[in-house]
């Protein structure tokens, strides 16, 4: 079921269901504590906090104060592998945190037969959010990853095809990009359902695989499922 923010409007199975459901369950895996219905969250017993947006998630409740939802639950799992280690400076909030892998089922995911984008390619937020500083370090965006990579298509014959949720008004940004040779395609229009998504992924000569300038400065273990 989908349940719309603040209400008890679904998609699918009706609220009551949900209730029921919840009523019953043994445990909940909550993604990034996006689900914050109490009358779905406090019946069950065993309350999964799953991270998979490591270093933020962390930084905005200990740095920011944000209120992460991080009480609701009573078990802490992230795809962060090194989360908690001594070469991490993310905060881990008094929280222990048990360390996991992305799931990827390589059974939905065919040896591609052919390329139909020519190139080497990803899918990304220009900016998904602010960064974040902390203790004289800026934890940043695929923005503040890519800008030291700027002149890399003009070095080799390859093309740099970039699935890329850009706003218009970034006029600097996409000047610089297109007179480097980067291509720029719209996410919405070429991955914008689960099966496009992995079209384009399958039909991609190769990943551009390249992280957020934030998991790059905290050292958090994070890697990319799109390009495991």
């Amino acid at each position: 079921a989908l349940l719309r923010v603040g209400t008890r409007e679904t998609v699918g199975l009706p609220y009551d269901q949900l209730r029921g459901i919840a009523e019953r369950a043994d445990l909940l895996i909550n993604i990034s504590g996006m689900l914050t219905d109490e009358a779905l969250v406090s019946p069950i017993p065993t309350r999964v906090y799953l991270d998979i947006d490591p270093a933020f998630n962390q930084l905005w409740h200990a740095v920011q104060g944000i209120d992460m939802r991080f009480g609701a639950h009573t078990h802490f799992v992230t795809i962060g592998q090194a989360i908690g280690d001594p070469d991490c400076p993310v905060p881990t909030c008094g929280l222990t945190w048990l360390k996991t892998v992305q799931p990827v089922v390589l059974a939905h995911w065919p040896l591609a037969q052919a390329v139909t984008h020519d190139g080497l390619t990803t899918i990304a937020n220009w900016r998904g959010y602010g960064a974040i500083d902390h203790q004289g370090v800026r934890y940043g965006q695929k923005a503040h990853s890519l800008r030291p990579f700027a002149s890399l298509p003009t070095l080799t014959d390859e093309k740099f095809i970039l699935a890329l949720a850009i706003h218009s008004g970034e006029t600097k940004d996409l000047a610089w990009l297109a007179s480097n040779g980067w291509r720029l395609l719209d996410p919405a229009r070429v991955a914008h359902t689960p099966s496009s998504y992995q079209q384009f992924i399958q039909g991609s000569k190769a990943e551009f695989g390249l992280a957020k300038s934030g998991y790059v400065a905290s050292r958090c273990g994070w890697f990319s499922d799109r390009s495991l």
